[in-house]
């Protein structure tokens, strides 16, 4: 037996939604209205801003008054081919078939005057001086500098990179310094440090994590001329460590601060020793290596293990071992006090050793960068970072930017 109740339910429900899609797509692309649109691929923002920029056509704004920004060439392209199609079909609408589209658009009442200028838009964005801009975020900022080169402090002839010759350009800067480090003290200090705190891999990937994020990492070192000495200070003291001390300093320090001294720790040990259970053999073992280690690094890394599983995860309690608790007066409330104490000192300790490995690593990327840049000042070339960061600068330059809005407001509504 079919529910025919609930079918018209969905049904209902269906239309009342599509009636809200429909009505929220009208708004947004209403030219008297600001609007800022945000929904999943492929739920309809390039029809909405297609529809925006016809509808700015209707209302008989000037084709190359109006600008269309996307961030990548097929957007681009998408957004040209929906306007001109839609454009170019109206060019030979019969009136009634044209009058329905219009009101699709959003247009409650298209009248004749309306209907005429549909039918003119295609040839008019044609002819238009200009024509109707729509373009990636790149070009247009490429277009502002080549307008403003004195104020943007570029050359007037410059050439954007492809992808590919950027991607040669950055291996070229990387190899370049790595070399280096094997006769320029400076990176080679640098490259020991990085590899004293992190694998092959790791300083690997943390090179490609600044050179993928460089605007950021050269705004931040250029800030108020920062060096990458300069830099990780400013980030040691926001995290209160103190960088000039060393790792056996920091180690002999948390260990006089531990709740179990050595002679209590020795005896654990030693009890731990007389019992056969896995977890007692561990302790024994880790205590016999404590008590042989020559620094304190090396006694601090052992007192870690006591609290960590063998791949490195944390625990306040030891299990296996209750036969050692109840032999130790006090053993669990000691384990448990010396677990808190140590686990916040080795926050401390890693976030020393996440410092000193990235001033490492930030002279290399610093190094890197600056052969890049040379590079690219050599040939006369930018890469499509520089095209949005040098424009930003630009419009934002408090002596310049109100003479660039100013012109650019010339041209575009």
């Amino acid at each position: 037996m079919i529910d025919n109740q609930n079918n018209l339910s969905s049904d209902s429900d269906e239309i009342e939604i599509l009636g809200t899609t429909i009505a929220n797509q009208h708004r947004a692309s209403n030219p008297d209205n600001s609007a800022w649109v945000s929904a999943n691929a492929g739920s309809g923002k390039t029809y909405v801003l297609a529809q925006r920029v016809i509808r700015l056509l209707l209302n008989n704004v000037a084709p190359s008054k109006i600008l269309c920004l996307t961030f990548t060439k097929a957007a681009a392209a998408e957004m040209s081919n929906r306007v001109f199609t839609q454009l170019s079909n109206w060019s030979g609408m019969d009136d009634s078939k044209l009058e329905a589209e219009l009101k699709q658009t959003g247009e409650p009442q298209p009248g004749a005057a309306m209907m005429k200028t549909a039918r003119l838009l295609f040839t008019r964005a044609l002819e238009s001086p200009g024509g109707l801009k729509i373009q990636t975020i790149h070009a247009f900022c490429e277009s502002i500098l080549h307008q403003f080169t004195l104020e943007a402090n570029t050359s007037g002839h410059f050439e954007v990179m492809a992808d590919h010759e950027q991607s040669r350009l950055l291996q070229d800067s990387r190899q370049a310094v790595m070399a280096k480090t094997l006769e320029d003290p400076f990176l080679a200090s640098a490259l020991e440090k990085a590899m004293e705190f992190g694998s092959d891999m790791a300083i690997e990937n943390g090179l490609n994590a600044i050179i993928r994020d460089r605007q950021d990492f050269e705004d931040w070192m250029h800030q108020n001329d920062l060096s990458p000495d300069k830099a990780v200070c400013v980030l040691a003291d926001v995290l209160n460590i103190d960088i000039s001390e060393s790792e056996e300093e920091i180690s002999s320090r948390i260990l006089s601060g531990l709740p179990i001294d050595d002679l209590q720790f020795r005896e654990l040990g030693f009890h731990a020793g007389t019992f056969e259970q896995k977890e007692c053999k561990r302790i024994s073992n880790l205590v016999d290596i404590y008590e042989n280690s020559q620094t304190s690094a090396q006694k601090l890394k052992r007192r870690l293990q006591l609290y960590q599983t063998a791949t490195g995860v944390f625990r306040k309690k030891i299990p296996g071992v209750k036969a050692l608790y109840d032999q130790i007066t006090d053993l669990a409330e000691l384990l448990e006090a010396e677990f808190e104490t140590i686990q916040i000192a080795n926050d401390a300790l890693q976030n020393w050793k996440m410092l000193n490995g990235s001033l490492g690593l930030f002279k290399l990327a610093n190094a890197v960068l600056l052969s890049y840049g040379q590079r690219k000042r050599a040939r006369g070339i930018l890469d499509f970072d520089d095209l949005v960061n040098r424009a930003a600068v630009l419009l934002a330059r408090s002596d310049v930017r109100q003479w660039v809005q100013y012109k650019l407001d010339q041209g575009i509504d």
